[in-house]
């Protein structure tokens, strides 16, 4: 499965949609989501673009329940400490996906 997504925390910042890749499978899905440029949402919810630097593969994996997809994912941030060491982190979250128009009203109590 190839195509694009465009996901309610990021819509105003991007002009174009992210890219997805991936396979959905006897009621599985794993794909991988790359937006158009670097991007990094902080626990307060801010948004910062990094336009010259190349997006970061999200990996997604998950089951069909009822009538939507849900699931993992993650992401691997690489960045040099001050001193020039190369550092690495694990992001990791839930998510959910619905038919467009499909989704609930209320946040998912992810």
């Amino acid at each position: 499965m190839t195509g694009t997504c465009t996901d309610d925390e990021t819509k105003m910042y991007f002009d174009r949609p992210a890219a997805i890749k991936g396979f959905i499978d006897d009621g599985m899905i794993s794909f991988i989501k790359t937006y158009p440029c670097r991007c990094e949402i902080d626990a307060a919810g801010h948004v910062t673009l990094f336009e010259r630097e190349p997006a970061i593969d999200i990996h997604y994996s998950g089951t069909w329940v009822d009538d939507h997809f849900e699931g993992e994912w993650d992401m691997t941030i690489s960045y040099q400490t001050e001193d020039g060491f190369p550092k690495e982190y694990e992001c990791t979250g839930v998510w959910a996906l619905y038919k467009e128009g499909d989704a609930p009203v209320q946040s998912l109590p992810y």
